[in-house]
């Protein structure tokens, strides 16, 4: 594991098969540390293809274990505009390759992706104020081939919100999503953006060195959010000049 900054972002450089174990690895220590102050954590997690494998780690037995799930409030940072029980929905995959294998299960705030999306964001929002006040104490992200994380997509409106911390979004091609905006991002006391993959080389190195345009390359919200860290693999991290 190689560790960098670049333009005050933490930066960990892990192989394919090395990045899942270290991104469970700080997702527990943040998690423990939070139950250790305060009795709880608010935790919200990604969908996508990328966490796939982490997910899948922390349903194994010995991994499971080591967390205090019961003491976890479990919120998403996406949805696409689905019922749970769909293929795509980010909750279902959540369930299939984490939930439905933990010993003991944490309290789950899903985005009801089937509600009509306005509703079901302002309904959210009133959740998370609720049961996360103060904001999510740790915040799991993945990024596109385009820069977007959470469904903050290039050119969104919701990428400027600075107020409300859930909208929906109309996505072109893609529909409604329901998504965490910058403001509630921003609010996450510790985030951990996970990025593999050579087809995102060339945009990792444009969010994390390129000049500020976050309008264009949403990821690079996170850029100067003290509490974040990036972890991605070594096909990703081609254009940094570090390998």
């Amino acid at each position: 594991m190689k560790r960098l900054e670049l333009n005050g972002a933490e930066v960990y450089i892990l192989s394919p098969e090395a990045l899942p174990l270290g991104a469970a690895t700080w997702l527990l220590e943040a998690i423990q540390e939070t139950v250790a102050a305060k009795g709880w954590a608010a935790l919200a997690l990604s969908g996508g293809a990328t966490p796939k494998p982490l997910y899948r780690l922390l349903a194994a037995p010995d991994q499971a274990e080591l967390w205090p799930w019961e003491q976890v409030r479990l919120f998403w940072g996406d949805e696409r505009s689905l019922p749970p029980d769909d293929p795509q929905s980010n909750y279902n995959m959540v369930h299939r390759t984490l939930l439905d294998h933990l010993p003991r299960r944490p309290e789950v705030f899903r985005l009801r992706g089937e509600d009509e999306p306005h509703a079901a964001a302002e309904a959210y929002a009133a959740l998370l104020k609720r049961h996360a006040p103060g904001g999510l104490d740790v915040l799991l992200l993945g990024m596109g081939e385009d820069g977007h994380t959470a469904s903050l997509f290039p050119g969104s409106a919701a990428v400027s919100e600075t107020v409300r911390s859930v909208v929906a979004a109309h996505i072109p091609k893609a529909g409604w999503r329901l998504t965490l905006t910058p403001a509630a991002i921003r609010a996450a006391r510790r985030v951990l953006l996970l990025v593999t993959g050579a087809a995102k080389a060339e945009v990792l190195a444009e969010v994390l060195m390129g000049p500020l345009a976050p309008v264009r390359y949403p990821a690079q919200l996170l850029r100067g959010h003290a509490g974040a860290v990036w972890m991605v693999d070594e096909a990703a991290a081609a254009r940094l000049g570090v390998l």
